[in-house]
This record gives structure tokens, sequence and C-alpha cells, in this order.
């Protein structure tokens, strides 16, 4: 019934899971035949991501638009090593190691309205990793947009939350007037410990929902800095504009190129066309030094150059992550001027 550990011949790993009957029901089998989508692979998506794994999830989609930087080592599943991989590789990578039978699929991608169904559509589940409440409300719509169940999750400082959000209530309906500029971890900060109970109360709801479990239909709050733990009820809204009255007005919107990364002093922009990022390294390589632009290091997904005080991280669809400024105007200028697109 359970995959077998390729290199613990006759043992299976995930028979402690499955003596948990009593807490998923007797659906452990049909866990293991699903597939997974986990959206953001920061703090909370990396924790969760290889919480399950080790369950034994056998297919996982891991989707996320950055990299590994020196910072995220307090808290999120990585290593020094990994300084400069884009996260979605890095993640795969762990959980490869913490569960070598399962299969892990990697998207170095910026999740947005244009390719949400796309990415989203051949999942059984969808876990978010995110720390926006935009992105939420996109995962949000293209879930119930394809009746494909949700799980929420938040973690800032030492506060958190989770939910499972499905054909009998969603995301709008809770947050009915979600903040324009909430915190984030880039800004507060946040606690490993915070990070690590947020995730366990995701991957909780997300046994319940693989497995057929009961389903709580509560959302699950808590305040570590006060030993707080509050469990709400949940209840549809009758005139949700999206589970009810199936509008789907963020989907339809058209994706901005330029988008400013909260608390990172950073602007991300996608590309107009293709680039030739080999080239550009080559180009770089060969130009004068007093142009004043500076190789920083490049791999087989990620090319980074400086041109003070502005860093350029180049990903190998044309997407980048220009770090030194908050104005997407700037930004879309010094993209033109250093990348020509």
């Amino acid at each position: 019934m359970y995959p077998q550990h390729p290199q613990l011949p006759g043992q299976q790993p995930q028979e402690k899971h499955a003596r948990l009957h009593t807490f998923w029901g007797k659906g452990f089998s049909k866990a293991l035949k699903s597939k997974v989508c986990i959206i953001g692979c920061g703090s909370l998506g990396s924790s969760t991501a290889l919480a399950m794994a080790k369950i034994g999830i056998p297919k996982l989609t891991l989707v996320d638009r950055d990299f590994v930087e020196p910072e995220n080592l307090a808290t999120q599943q990585y290593t020094e090593p990994q300084i400069g991989l884009p996260k979605a590789i890095a993640l795969s990578i762990e959980a490869k190691k913490a569960s070598p039978y399962i299969e892990v699929h990697e998207m170095v991608e910026d999740f947005n309205t244009e390719n949400a169904e796309q990415i989203i559509s051949s999942h059984d589940l969808v876990i978010d990793g995110t720390d926006n409440f935009e992105t939420r409300l996109i995962i949000n719509e293209t879930c119930v947009k394809l009746a494909i169940p949700y799980v929420f999750g938040s973690v800032i400082k030492n506060q958190g939350m989770a939910a499972l959000f499905d054909d009998k209530i969603c995301m709008q309906c809770v947050f009915r007037n979600p903040p324009r500029r909430p915190e984030t971890c880039d800004i507060s900060g946040v606690s490993s410990e915070a990070v690590s109970t947020a995730a366990s109360l995701q991957v909780s709801e997300a046994m319940k929902c693989l497995t057929g479990g009961k389903k709580s239909g509560q959302l699950l709050s808590f305040n570590l800095s006060i030993n707080d733990f509050t469990v709400s009820k949940m209840k549809q809204n009758p005139q949700c504009r999206v589970c009810k009255q199936r509008q789907f007005s963020r989907l339809e919107d058209k994706q901005k190129r330029a988008t400013v990364l909260c608390g990172r002093n950073s602007v991300q922009i996608l590309p107009e066309k293709a680039v030739d990022v080999k080239a550009l390294e080559e180009k770089i390589k060969k130009t004068d030094s007093g142009s004043g632009i500076e190789l920083l290091n490049s791999n087989m997904f990620l090319l980074r150059f400086r041109k003070k005080p502005y860093t350029f991280n180049l990903f190998n669809n044309g997407r980048c992550i220009i770090q030194g400024t908050n104005d997407e105007s700037k930004a879309k200028s010094l993209y033109s001027r250093y990348i020509g697109n």
C-alpha cells in the first residue's frame, strides 16, 4: 500500500502516519495517491512542504518566484550552500532528501492571474505559503473556480492562523475586507516557533482533506507571546461574490508588469519578450570595469549582477527582481537599460 524506501528495503516510512486512523480516518491510502501544490516557498511554505514530503504525499508541486538569501536561513528550510538558488529548486532538493521516493515538480515562477489556472488545475489540494493577501485572493478565486480545496495559512511575529476552504466556504467569505497593506515577515519579522506552529496547523487541515476525514470548518488562530489559541467557526457569506455569485474579478485583471515586493526594497519586472540570459552574462564578463557593472554569480537558473546601488537577479525566463528601489517606473527603466527589454 505504501511506497518502499529505496535505501531501506522492506521498510515503509509512513507506517506511523497510517496508524493514526482515529485522527485521519482510514483514508491514508487515498492521500498516498494525491497531488498537492504549495505556492510560496518561504518560511511557511518550506516548512509545510517538508512535512508533506515526510508524510509521503507522492506528488508535490513547489511554486516560488524568489531565490535563497542569507537572511532566509533563520526561519526557512534552506542551508548556506543553497544561497543564490531559486527557492523552488532548493526546497525540491530538501524534500527529495526527506523522501527520496516522492515526485517533486519545481516551478520557478511568479504566481499570477495569467498562469494561476494552469498551475493549479491538475492538483487535488493547494497549500498557501505566500506572504501577501493579494496573491491569496488570486489562489482563492482559482480554487473556487476549479473546485479544488485550499489550505490557507499566515504567520507574522509570534502569531499565525490556518484554515481549510472548500466548496462550503471560501476565503472571501471570511476575509471580506482584507488589509490593503498588511504586515509581512520582511517588515515585522517572524519567529521560527510561530512558523512551525502555523505549518503544523496547515498540514493537519491538509491531511483531513486528503484522507477524507472530518473537516473542521474552523479558523485556527494563535499568539504564542500570550499562549493564546483561538478556534472560530467559519460561516459562508450568502452574498459572497466569489463562491456564491462566481465572480472572479481578480482572475480577469491583467497582470502588472512591475510589482513592488513589500518590505524588500525590491521590484519584480516581468519580461515583454524573450531574454537571452547566457548572452547577457557573456556581455557583462567582457564589459570594461569602468562601466561599474559587476557580475556577482550565476547558475543554471539565475544570473546576478550589480550596478550600484542596484542588484539585478535575472531568471532564465527573463523575469527579474531588482533590489535597491521601490519605484516601479525606475525599475522598468533599469530593466530596459541593462537587460534591454
